[in-house]
Order: structure tokens, then C-alpha cells, then sequence
């Protein structure tokens, strides 16, 4: 007989958003008359107040025999019970909808979220595409092959982690991290020493065109030079604008500089979901990430507004 579970945060735009849904003998339920009630109009302050508040808000019906964790291999909720596949799909659901999706049983653990948001864009509009986002996200991750390549989602634990940062500038470089990490993941027969010596830039640039821009035969190294540039000054200086005489965007005044911080965070959500086989450039359309990415290629600058 399969037990019910109280779910934080579980919600989208609109109630009728959320019908009730089965993945993997999972079969997750809205709270009716505690999903939001919201309407076409709203005002910023409601918005901010509805993001910070956790809501207790849907149920999942759990299957009598969980598979154990993948995101979170060997892990233990106690000396004799696993961390079960449950946390894994609740971490996908979480950056799909952007929203900390947590069961309440989570309450007593440090890392239990502060507020209901997370800072990463929202993908699946409603249940019916988070259905089919999460059956094939889940499809990859089973992979033993994928398990192996990216240690069992190291990449995706990361990017949960790190839309959790309220500051934009160490969001930034929690993202960083997940870039060089990718490219170890696909570099492995490289040395450590081989490694260090590689820059930033050069790992963006493979990366890039690995994951998200596949039919561009190569990337001129400069074009991608913004984001190495301001990883250089955060992490020797501690704070934007760019103050290297030798860095061709020393120009850019902090608003300016946030822009490429925005875009970086796009590219490094469509980045991890493309490992997971989702290509999200079309959900991120509203801001423009694509043509933008395709901008910084050809002149390695963005000069519309982001």
C-alpha cells in the first residue's frame, strides 16, 4: 500500500496548471485550496511576499518499494534506510518550475530552503510538460553510462545548489564551477597539471560548442572572453565592474556587466539540462538567450539589451 507525502512549495502560474500526474510509480497531487490563486494581474510586492513563504501545498503518493537515490548515491536518511529516487525527481521538478520542491519531512534538515523560490528560470509551464521533462530526465539519469560520466549528477546537484544563492555574484561563481566541471567530465584522460593549465575560456568555448551550438565548426577564442574575464575579477578582486587594463571590457560599468551575469546563468541552466536531454533554449525564448548566445559568437559583445 503506497503512503502519501506533504510537499512544500509545489506549485505553477495558475491552479489549473497542476493536474494530478504519475512518473516512475510516483503520482504527485495538488493541495487544491492551497495552490495559488493568482490572476492575470499582480503587483510586485504579492509576488515577492508569495516567492519567500513556503507553502505546503501538494502530496505524492510514493510507491512500497523505492529505488534508492542516484543524485545522491550511498547517501542515508539513517544507518539503515537509503536516501530513495524520490529527493532525485524533486530536485528536477525543483529547477524545472523554479520552486523548492521539498517534502515536509525535510524540515529538520539544515539544508531545508529559506523561501520558496529558486533563482533559476522556469521550464515546465505546467504539469503535463513537467511530465514529460521529468520522464526524460529520468530515462538519461537511469543510464549507467551517464552515472558514470557525470558522477551520478554531481552537475545537477550543483545547479540546485547554486539557484539557492540569493547574490548574484557568487551564483555566478558556483555556476563557474559547473563549467569546469563538465569539461573534466568529458576530458578525463587529461592530467590534473594538463588541467590547470587550460583556461577558463578555452573550456567555455568547447563546452559551448559541444552542448549548445553543435554545428559551428569552431568558436574564435576571444568571443566568449566576457565570462573568463569577470570570473578573473571576482575571484581576485571581489567585485565587478572589470578592472584589468588588459580585459577589452574593462568599459563596463556594473549594470552592464549584470547582463552577461544573467545570460551566463541562462546558458549554465540550458547547459545542465542539455545533459539530462533537454534542450530548453525554446522555454528561455522570453529572453532572447539564444540569439544572444549567438550574438556573443559572431562579435563578442551583446549590444541589445538583456
Amino acid at each position: 500500500m503506497s503512503r502519501l507525502l506533504r510537499l512544500y512549495n509545489f506549485d505553477f502560474i495558475f491552479a489549473e496548471d497542476f493536474q494530478p500526474f504519475t512518473v516512475d510509480s510516483y503520482t504527485f497531487y495538488p493541495i487544491p485550496e492551497r495552490q495559488p490563486q493568482r490572476r492575470v494581474i499582480t503587483i510586485s510586492d504579492d509576488i515577492l511576499r508569495y516567492n519567500r513563504r513556503m507553502h505546503l501545498n501538494a502530496r505524492v503518493s510514493i510507491p512500497v518499494r523505492q529505488k534508492d537515490s542516484i543524485f545522491r548515491m550511498g547517501g542515508r536518511y539513517s544507518m539503515h534506510r537509503r536516501i530513495k529516487l524520490l529527493e532525485d525527481l524533486l530536485m528536477v521538478i525543483s529547477i524545472c518550475i523554479g520552486r523548492n520542491v521539498v517534502p515536509k519531512f525535510c524540515e529538520k534538515r539544515i539544508e531545508f530552503p529559506l523561501c520558496s523560490a529558486k533563482h533559476c528560470e522556469i521550464i515546465s509551464k505546467n504539469s503535463t510538460e513537467l511530465k514529460t521533462h521529468l520522464k526524460t530526465a529520468i530515462t538519461e539519469i537511469f543510464k549507467s553510462e551517464w552515472q558514470e560520466k557525470y558522477d551520478n549528477g554531481f552537475h545537477v546537484r550543483t545547479f540546485y545548489n547554486a539557484s539557492s544563492i540569493f547574490f548574484t555574484e557568487p551564483r555566478f561563481l558556483e555556476d563557474v564551477t559547473i563549467w569546469e566541471y563538465l569539461y573534466y567530465c568529458n576530458n578525463r584522460s587529461v592530467s590534473y597539471d594538463a588541467l590547470t593549465r587550460i583556461s577558463l575560456n578555452t573550456k567555455i568555448n568547447y563546452l559551448v560548442k559541444k552542448y549548445l551550438v553543435s554545428s559551428v565548426s569552431s568558436i574564435p577564442e576571444e568571443r566568449l572572453r566576457i565570462f573568463s574575464d569577470i570570473r578573473n575579477q571576482l575571484s581576485h578582486s571581489g567585485k565587478l565592474p572589470i578592472e584589468n587594463p588588459k580585459s577589452p571590457f574593462q568599459y563596463l560599468d556594473w549594470d552592464e556587466c549584470k547582463k552577461y551575469l544573467e545570460l551566463f546563468r541562462h546558458l549554465t541552466q540550458v547547459l545542465v539540462f542539455k545533459t539530462i536531454g533537454l534542450d530548453t533554449f525554446d522555454q528561455l525564448r522570453v529572453f532572447d538567450v539564444q540569439s544572444c548566445l549567438e550574438e556573443l559568437l559572431r562579435t563578442g559583445a551583446i549590444k541589445k539589451e538583456y
